[in-house]
């Protein structure tokens, strides 16, 4: 699209993310998913989106892509990046969150978190917390219908970390799995 200088039609950019998206999967041969790790890169490029596709990248793009790996036998993801590149996307998300349709992908990166918060050192959660508190506000200030369902899976998620800081306060020691 960007690098090819490619214009092509709505109807012809629906049926390329849902190849993306399809390309994406982790099923796929690993040459597919870094060619479709590339491309996406180049969505950014694009200046005039319909509402329908929006909506696809919306709540299938950005779920496939918060989700996919691309992870070589040379090159693994430890467990520390994996933590920092999900407080990275809560901390940007504080940024986009006044988008109503940009907070969709937040019980996704809630999940996310969950997988990792047992490798969180005490100033870690304490940023979580705190971020996931002004994010809450953010929302809570939105009070829309549509965006109920986050506002109490964020809040839960901020339960879960406000109680696993405690914990860890208290017993001053790692959190285990």
């Amino acid at each position: 699209m960007g690098l090819m200088e490619v214009h092509c039609s709505p109807a012809k950019q629906h049926q390329f993310m849902e190849s993306l998206i399809a390309y994406m999967g982790s099923d796929m041969p690993i040459h597919l998913c870094y060619a479709a790790r590339i491309v996406r890169e180049e969505i950014v490029l694009i200046d005039a989106i319909d509402i329908n596709l929006q909506d696809m990248v919306l709540t299938k793009l950005s779920p496939t892509i918060l989700t996919t790996l691309f992870v070589t036998p040379f090159d693994t993801i430890t467990e520390q990046q994996w933590w920092d590149m999900m407080i990275m996307a809560w901390c940007h998300a504080e940024f986009v969150i006044d988008d109503i349709h940009c907070f969709e992908f937040l019980p996704i990166l809630v999940e996310g978190m969950k997988r990792y918060m047992w490798f969180a050192l005490e100033d870690d959660l304490k940023q979580l917390v705190s971020v996931v508190g002004g994010i809450l506000r953010a929302l809570e200030r939105h009070d829309s219908e549509q965006g109920e369902g986050v506002v109490v899976t964020v809040k839960e998620f901020r339960t879960v970390a406000s109680n696993m800081l405690g914990k860890l306060v208290n017993s001053k020691g790692v959190i285990s799995p």
